[in-house]
């Protein structure tokens, strides 16, 4: 009996140590997740999130999605930073499966700039990077700048012939092509993402951690996004972007043929958008009939289950867009 209850409570005290570990580790992750994100210019409309390493960029190194997201200049941009920049052993060795964070913004042209932003060993010295990536090579060169107050990298990759501005400290590594971005990166009084769209990512990330890769999306930031790309000006469907606060979590799922991704939408209800009318109706069974032209290219088909709760919170809504007055009157006029 005596030996019974001795390993009881050696397997209960395991138990309680495998426990309080993990728990742990999930705090650190989170802390350095948090330490990161809060430095995000809140411009961004999505994020990606994966591992930095080898076999990621060996499986997406040919992912259509990415080509039509980040155009084909990115991408080979991207290769060529990982081939002549991430893979010198300064930086590799202290970034080697750490958490990568790519946030993506609208720029001038008809394309994006890039953020990256990963976490790093902490026990990085990044005196001593600079100092490593500042000797004599054939492929880089590297002058030490002053931006909003930090010591930033300025890095000339001979292939790309284009400087890529990279920021080190203990905990994180961040760098761009872009310098008015890694400026606002580092401006503390630069607007950021809020903290509840990075509450949002550390929750998710911690429950999909087997995930080789997440998207993150910002609704507050989607419709102004997209509206760089378009040639006219944003209007149908689009315009219901317009407000629309929140956040949508996508994560992976691989296929034999095809990548998959899955998650949720979190609406934000307190702001003044169209689509949130439709949170306070359940499902209906709809019957999508032939009456659509054969060169439709898209549609939405909304259903409503209580009609009077629609039609008072639709009259509140233009009330509080101050829209009530002029559709009153223009209904008059009918």
């Amino acid at each position: 009996m005596r030996k019974i209850i001795i390993l009881t409570s050696f397997l209960l005290l395991s138990t309680i140590l495998i426990a309080v570990l993990y728990f742990s580790n999930l705090g650190v992750g989170t802390r350095s997740n948090e330490k990161i994100l809060q430095y995000i210019p809140q411009e961004t409309a999505l994020i990606f999130e994966f591992k930095n390493d080898k076999s990621f960029y060996e499986i997406f190194k040919d992912y259509e999605l990415f080509n039509i997201i980040l155009g084909k200049q990115r991408i080979a941009e991207i290769a060529q930073l990982q081939t002549s920049l991430f893979k010198q052993p300064q930086l590799s060795d202290a970034t080697n499966s750490q958490t990568v964070f790519l946030s993506v913004y609208p720029d001038k042209a008809d394309s994006v700039d890039l953020l990256w932003t990963m976490t790093s060993d902490n026990q990085i010295s990044p005196d001593r990077i600079y100092e490593l990536l500042g000797m004599p090579s054939t492929d880089l060169k590297t002058e030490k700048i002053s931006l909003s107050g930090e010591d930033v990298l300025k890095v000339n990759i001979k292939s790309l012939n284009k400087p890529f501005y990279l920021f080190i400290n203990k905990t994180f590594i961040s760098g761009s092509f872009s310098k008015n971005l890694i400026q606002r990166f580092l401006d503390k009084n630069s607007p950021k993402i809020k903290k509840e769209f990075i509450a949002e990512i550390n929750t998710f990330s911690q429950k999909n951690d087997n995930s080789p890769f997440n998207i993150f999306i910002n609704h507050s930031s989607s419709f102004s996004f997209l509206e760089k790309f378009l040639r006219n000006k944003a209007g149908g469907n689009f315009l219901l972007l317009n407000q629309l606060g929140g956040s949508s979590i996508l994560n992976m799922n691989f296929k034999s043929d095809a990548f998959m991704f899955n998650g949720i939408s979190k609406p934000d209800p307190k702001t003044d958008n169209y689509l949130n009318l439709f949170l306070y109706q359940k499902p209906v069974v709809t019957a999508i009939k032939k009456i659509f032209p054969e060169n439709t290219s898209n549609f939405i088909a909304f259903g409503i289950s209580d009609f009077a709760r629609f039609h008072s919170n639709l009259l509140q809504l233009f009330q509080r867009r101050e829209e009530l007055t002029q559709l009153t009157a223009q209904m008059e006029r009918i």
